[in-house]
């Protein structure tokens, strides 16, 4: 079985104790090893719809990153996951506005999930940048 089928089964399987130390290998392991073992998870999950798994693994996302006030948002629409983002925006009412602020450079304050989505942010893992902007604005 693979990473996503263990997550996805803890995550809809309510068993929060088994997705938390599953997500938790998986996030370790992408920032220390291979960052593509967390990009290939969130391209199966996003291929399936699986929005609400999608936001829980990107707020952890956010979390393991440190940048102040990041939201799933930003993620989304930095890997350009347009239907995420209409998601995120429509379903889960996340302020398309809400800023964050790289703590090691503050001369990139102020970033938005616009920002993101327009290349400051992750690499786009899909072709839907214009789709995801077009949410944003």
């Amino acid at each position: 079985m693979s990473s996503f089928d263990h997550l996805l089964r803890a995550f809809h399987q309510d068993d929060r104790t088994q997705f938390d130390i599953e997500l938790n290998h998986l996030l370790e392991l992408s920032r220390t090893q291979d960052m593509r073992l967390c990009t290939d998870i969130i391209l199966q999950a996003y291929q399936q719809d699986q929005f609400a798994f999608l936001e829980e693994l990107l707020e952890r996302e956010v979390i393991y990153s440190g940048i102040p006030n990041l939201t799933a948002l930003h993620a989304a629409a930095g890997y350009a996951l347009s239907r995420l983002v209409q998601y995120l925006l429509c379903e889960r009412k996340i302020d398309p506005n809400q800023t964050c602020t790289f703590v090691k450079n503050d001369q990139l304050s102020g970033i938005t999930p616009l920002h993101f989505a327009c290349g400051i942010g992750p690499e786009h893992l899909l072709d839907e940048t214009l789709e995801t902007v077009d949410y944003l604005l």
